[in-house]
């Protein structure tokens, strides 16, 4: 597999010359001709003063991105994935916003979120793919397939440089995220998504407990395992919330829906947001499978099953929804819950504040598990299309975050803006510092500022582009209020804790945040013949493991039977599929 495994981080030395516009000038040179011969042949005008570009496209500022004498002479087919109540297109914020500042116009197909995957393989099998694709989530498999072995999407590597596409160059000197976006044959088909690497720990993975108890009943914050259990059996027998404690589970949510399993697992030492432990983990710095690591793992057992009999979780843990784990948390049966609680429309969300990482007799040092600060496969160009560097060019927008574009193309525009059309995003109250929408100016019908973003003004959230950077956001801040000053602009500054997502994130990043770990890698490129492998034998070994775990968590089956477990596990070749996910982690990190 080592062979047929090329590694996006070894093979990435080879792309940086492609990505920095490098190479001899003899080769520059004929490849500048080759690209202007080919321009001319299909009718693409070409400029005297640089023949490497198109006329049409204006390089000597942010906007617009088309010349005003070429304005209307250019519309790009593009597919957007959008939730069931996004806008149509022409009737949105942004359609405007692209049209006014930018001399851009694209004629739209809305795909919605709920028909993707069925969209998305009609319309790759066609071949018929138009100029720009957002949001169609590609997996690293999906990739593979349509870049590299297909050739269906256009290879954004060779257009990344200075000249034309500044903010993306930016980006891709950091060598992880350029990295994770090139294929095996040293090729980029897909644009990333850049987010703030201080929010990676708290995005992966939440777990909060009710304080406004801890307080009444004179508890401590619980920093062990030990300390932890305590605490939930004392909430458990003080019906503090008065249900009764025979409908007090102290241990919120089920699997699927708000799990506690993560955080459990990780007080055992695995470093994952797992549901159940079967899949690749770190545990002590290797490569393991929480399921099959049975030395460590029947100590979770044990524990999972103490609690059920216990009644610390509920007994439908491994059925209920998320409506009745949502409601279980406003009824006051619950004191901790996998969610940010301002999430889940309680009232009282501020009585939650965020749980430290635990340590145990199997883990010695407080870890929590860390999603990626980038990820891949929301913004890619057919190969087909007539117009590369307008694609590119449009795409660098997001990334731009000297300026408000690349967030107003996230959340629209702000307030007292030449380009706001009377739309309403937020308002500044200098007060409480805080930058917030103002619910009571949304439109008739809409019940929040989420539904607005997507109904009026930009109909999508972007999966791609640097639009959650603290500087992209701090930037909008700035464009919202000009009184703003760019210290008090800056995220992370004083903010109204009152409020759901500032409260949150305050605790998250003082508890969480410090102890971020890396997870197993999440992006990685496989061969056809090795994605086929890893999915046969999981699909043999996953649903058998996790029916399994279930039983011995709700007793029927002893856990004396945990070690013919592992021999059950072992015979449907759970070793291979150890080996290949260590191969993949010695492929991608060189371990």
């Amino acid at each position: 597999m080592k062979k047929k495994i090329l590694s996006l981080f070894l093979v990435g030395a080879l792309a940086l010359g492609m990505l920095a516009g490098c190479g001899s000038e003899e080769q520059q040179s004929e490849q500048n001709n080759d690209s202007s011969e080919e321009k001319q042949q299909s009718g693409t005008e070409v400029s005297d003063v640089d023949s490497e570009y198109p006329e049409y496209l204006n390089l000597d500022s942010a906007f617009p991105i088309i010349k005003d004498e070429y304005k209307g002479t250019i519309k790009l087919k593009v597919a957007i994935v959008q939730k069931e109540y996004g806008g149509e297109w022409d009737d949105l914020w942004i359609s405007q916003y692209f049209r006014d500042k930018y001399n851009i116009e694209f004629e739209v197909e809305s795909i919605m979120e709920s028909a993707l995957d069925d969209k998305k393989s009609l319309m790759f099998n066609s071949g018929e793919l138009p100029d720009i694709m957002i949001n169609m989530a590609l997996t690293t498999n999906e990739i593979y397939q349509y870049g590299q072995e297909e050739g269906l999407l256009l290879a954004c590597d060779e257009y990344i440089n200075e000249t034309l596409t500044p903010s993306i160059a930016k980006y891709f000197e950091n060598d992880e995220i350029r990295n994770a976006c090139t294929t095996p044959d040293s090729h980029v088909y897909t644009l990333p998504r850049v987010t703030s690497e201080k929010y990676a720990a708290v995005n992966a993975y939440r777990m909060s407990i009710n304080t406004a108890w801890l307080e009444e009943l004179g508890l401590e914050m619980p920093r062990t395992l030990d300390e932890f259990t305590e605490t939930l059996y004392t909430i458990k027998e003080s019906d503090i919330s008065g249900v009764g404690s025979e409908n007090l589970y102290p241990l919120g949510g089920g699997i699927g829906n708000y799990s506690p399993v993560p955080y459990l697992l990780n007080a055992f030492g695995y470093v994952t947001t797992d549901q159940y432990g079967i899949g690749a983990s770190y545990r002590d710095g290797e490569v393991v499978i929480p399921c099959y690591d049975m030395d460590t793992y029947k100590n979770f057992l044990e524990l999972m099953h103490q609690y059920y009999v216990d009644g610390i979780i509920a007994e439908d843990f491994f059925t209920m929804d998320t409506t009745k784990a949502t409601a279980m948390v406003g009824a006051g049966n619950n004191a901790t819950i996998a969610a940010a609680p301002y999430t889940l429309g309680i009232d009282n969300y501020t009585d939650y504040e965020s749980l430290y990482p635990l340590t145990s007799d199997w883990q010695d040092e407080m870890e929590w598990p860390s999603a990626s600060y980038y990820k891949v496969g929301n913004f890619c160009i057919s190969a087909e299309t007539e117009y590369p560097e307008l694609c590119m060019r449009i795409a660098d927008m997001y990334y731009n975050s000297d300026t408000d574009d690349c967030r107003a193309l996230w959340v629209g525009p702000g307030m007292n803006n030449e380009y706001n059309y009377g739309y309403v995003n937020a308002v500044y109250d200098p007060e409480t510092n805080n930058i917030a929408s103002d619910a009571s100016l949304l439109p008739e019908g809409v019940s929040s500022v989420s539904q607005y973003y997507h109904m009026y003004l930009v109909g999508f959230q972007a999966q791609f582009g640097a639009i959650e950077t603290d500087e992209a956001i701090a930037n909008h801040y700035l464009w919202i209020n000009e009184g703003l000053t760019e210290e008090d602009a800056e995220r992370g500054s004083v903010q109204d804790l009152t409020l759901g997502d500032p409260h949150w994130r305050h605790y998250a990043l003082e508890r969480q945040a410090p102890y971020a770990t890396a997870q197993f890698p999440g992006i990685y490129y496989l061969s056809t013949e090795d994605v086929s492998r890893i999915s046969d034998l999981e699909t043999i070994i996953q649903p058998y493991a996790k029916e399994q775990i279930a039983l011995f968590i709700t007793g029927k089956r002893d856990l004396s039977e945990t070690d013919a477990f592992v021999e059950e596990l072992k015979g449907m070749g759970m070793d291979e599929l150890l080996e290949l996910y260590k191969e993949i982690e010695v492929t991608v990190n060189g371990n």
